[in-house]
């Protein structure tokens, strides 16, 4: 089937840069534009984006698990893989699935990018996931948790004025909530940056 569909330009094989990634494919534009038309008025619509937005968050998890435990540190081609698999579909996230599991991605991944050295991807994401106002209790929780892994990043890129603004948010959004790792984590980072400003100045 995926031959055929090559065979009649309905898909187009995507270079994957020679960094080890899966093969991966487009749509062509006119099939993307007619389904994107009428996808959204099609029952099997609704629990399809759900399963997509729950396929990215096991990936990005998947991936800031390995992390956590202490792994041995990935080659960068393996890294690169990774990120390959997570940006677009981040990106499709952002536009066509619900916001809670964006945000939830979106924070994790950002642990990941950071702790292999890529500064700008984690803030692109997370100054992108803390762009979008919250609404309701989860989505506070997963905004806050948004709000952190940026005030860390800042704080590694030097910028302790920006890192304590947002900290203050993410406590903001964490106000009230039931998850208490979430609230120690904020408190005791708000600690630590605002003990910091304090030292640097003069």
């Amino acid at each position: 089937m995926l031959r055929t569909l090559l065979d009649r330009h309905l898909l187009t094989r995507l270079d994957d840069g020679g960094q080890g990634a899966p093969g991966r494919f487009a749509l062509a534009d006119a099939v993307r534009e007619h389904a994107q038309g009428v996808a959204p008025a099609l029952p099997q619509w609704a629990p399809a984006r759900a399963a997509h937005a729950e396929r990215v968050n096991e990936v990005v998890a998947a991936a800031a698990e390995q992390v956590r435990a202490g792994q041995s540190r990935p080659a960068h081609a393996t890294y690169r893989a990774i990120v390959a698999d997570i940006e677009p579909a981040l990106s499709w996230q952002r536009e066509h699935a619900d916001r809670l599991p964006y945000l939830r991605a979106c924070w994790q991944a950002a642990g990941l990018h950071g702790t292999y050295g890529a500064m700008r991807l984690a803030i692109d994401c997370l100054q992108d996931a803390t762009a979008i106002a919250p609404q309701g209790r989860d989505e506070c929780d997963q905004s806050a948790w948004c709000h952190y892994m940026l005030s860390r990043t800042q704080v590694l890129l030097g910028d302790t004025a920006a890192a304590a603004r947002t900290i203050r948010a993410a406590r903001r959004l964490a106000h009230g909530s039931h998850d208490q790792r979430l609230l120690g984590l904020i408190d005791t980072w708000l600690a630590t940056v605002l003990c910091s400003r304090m030292q640097l100045q003069p």
